[in-house]
């Protein structure tokens, strides 16, 4: 499967830099986006990268997630 980064960096662009779930700013300046864009199913398993897919959150919960720390649900 071929990752399509075009709806992660126009959400990154949206949302300013802040986190979707706190709406913290992780870092501020014109050049500086630490944010994380994560699917909330298996690329693989839903189909191509969309928006309504992705929410966008701070890299330490990114990690977490992958460490299988947080879960979505739904």
């Amino acid at each position: 499967m071929v990752r399509n980064r075009t709806p992660i960096l126009e959400l990154k662009v949206l949302k300013g830099g802040r986190a979707r779930l706190t709406g913290a700013l992780v870092a501020s300046g014109p050049v500086v986006d630490l944010t994380a864009g994560h699917q909330f199913r298996w690329l693989c398993r839903s189909g191509p990268d969309a928006k309504e897919k992705i929410v966008i959150i701070f890299p330490d919960m990114h990690a977490l997630i992958y460490r299988k720390c947080i879960q979505f649900s739904g």
